[in-house]
């Protein structure tokens, strides 16, 4: 099937290859949001919980509901992208965003924490399948991976933000006033993309007028029974799911805590640290991000990057364990955060290659629904782990704990891997 090149596909619909690119950058922007306030909880949460005296659970919990409103909004948000466009979308959802950041100005409890979380979490839930949906409408297929790759890089680097450079801003002008300057951020980049909407490619496609008549409801089931029906799709899920609730129990919420429990180091010290995830994440999306970009090298780019990840992964819990120096495992973070920005990158291209472009956004939604439900199954079952060997007071963390707990974690991983020879058969009958 032939396509036209992006920059004609857009002026038929009377928008500029410019302005195209533009458009993608802010929806990107939006992305950059989203994993800046779902990392932020690394950051704020450890801090507010020796204050308030918040068990392990607890703090694990509202870090949790994040996760929790995410998830519901995903496959929803999926299809309002595919109705309505991702630009209307997501300029909603940065104003939601905005009203669940506004909650830190004012003085934290375990009431506004959570708030927090589950406000900004319904609200950045659309940001990234936003950006999905529109790269598949506003470019050509065969720039779908490298498109991809700028977004997973943009998010790290956003992960990235909201580690030292979030911790250091707190430090320096205080909760209250940092979250009035982000509150402020949301509110700008809503009305920038509301004012745009009317460029939203999405809504200019030929198919879209048709897609309008479907209801949302029958887009999330259409969905659900691809998923169900296609041994392909369960056999990706298996594999995203276990790296990213991996990945986000210890990158969102208990690597700063870690490291200081097993090092005994400052709180900057181990923010520094713990951001070599979000770094590792960033340069191995944007040097790695280009490669495996036909559909039928799909499967050697997810076998490949998911065993990387399993090895990193023994290789951080080993250093740790073995009391080697925090560079060391700082380093392993680095590699751990690289393997998952490329394996989200292949899966999400992988999932995008099995439907047509306008039902994109109902299958990457659902797909990322079940994703995010075991991030929250993770995080809230770490918080259990960690709990059952308590410090000397609520609050407090013990390395044993963390140990035990991030070893069960490499065993589920490497759990997941009988995944990968379903995965080649069904790619191979695929072909």
């Amino acid at each position: 099937m032939r396509h036209a090149s992006p920059s004609s596909r857009d002026e038929a619909r009377g928008i500029s290859s410019r302005r195209a690119h533009f458009l993608f950058l802010c929806l990107v922007g939006a992305y950059f949001f989203s994993f800046f306030f779902r990392i932020s909880a690394s950051v704020v949460l450890p801090s507010q919980a020796a204050r308030l005296g918040m068990s392990a659970a607890l703090t694990g919990f509202i870090s949790s509901l994040y996760y929790y409103a995410y998830s519901v909004m995903q496959s929803i948000s999926g299809a309002l992208h595919d109705r309505f466009g991702p630009l209307r979308v997501v300029a909603g959802g940065m104003l939601v965003a905005a009203a669940g950041t506004f909650l830190l100005v004012l003085h934290p409890s375990e009431w506004t924490l959570g708030a927090w979380r589950l406000l900004t979490g319904f609200g950045l839930a659309p940001m990234y399948g936003g950006a999905l949906v529109y790269q598949a409408s506003a470019f050509t297929p065969d720039k779908y991976v490298f498109y991809s790759s700028i977004t997973i890089s943009v998010g790290a680097f956003g992960a990235l933000a909201s580690v030292a450079p979030l911790g250091l801003a707190l430090d320096t002008f205080g909760l209250s006033a940092t979250f009035a300057g982000l509150t402020l951020l949301s509110i700008s980049m809503s009305v920038l993309l509301w004012k745009e909407r009317s460029f939203d490619p999405v809504v200019h496609r030929t198919p879209f007028t048709e897609q309008k008549t479907q209801s949302i409801l029958s887009r999330l089931a259409e969905a659900l029974r691809l998923i169900r029906s296609s041994a392909y799709l369960r056999s990706l899920l298996v594999l995203w799911t276990v790296s990213a609730g991996a990945l986000l129990s210890f990158q969102g919420l208990w690597a700063v805590s870690w490291y200081q429990t097993a090092y005994g180091v400052a709180a900057a010290t181990a923010r520094n640290w713990a951001s070599l995830v979000s770094v590792g994440m960033f340069i191995g999306t944007a040097v790695f991000g280009g490669f495996c970009r036909r559909p039928e090298d799909r499967f050697r780019g997810v076998c490949f990057w998911t065993l990387f990840n399993v090895a990193s992964w023994g290789a951080l819990v080993s250093s740790v364990a073995l009391k080697l120096p925090l560079p060391v495992a700082g380093t392993c973070g680095f590699f751990i955060g690289a393997a998952n920005g490329l394996i989200a990158v292949q899966a999400s291209s992988a999932a995008k290659e099995q439907v047509e472009t306008a039902k994109t956004g109902a299958l990457l939604g659902t797909m990322n629904m079940i994703v995010i439900f075991v991030v929250v199954l993770f995080q809230w079952g770490t918080g259990i782990l960690i709990n059952l060997f308590p410090g000397g007071q609520a609050g407090d963390f013990t390395e044993r704990g963390f140990l035990v707990c991030f070893l069960i974690v490499v065993v589920l991983l490497a759990g997941s891997l009988p995944a990968l020879p379903p995965l080649r058969r069904a790619d191979t009958r695929r072909r």
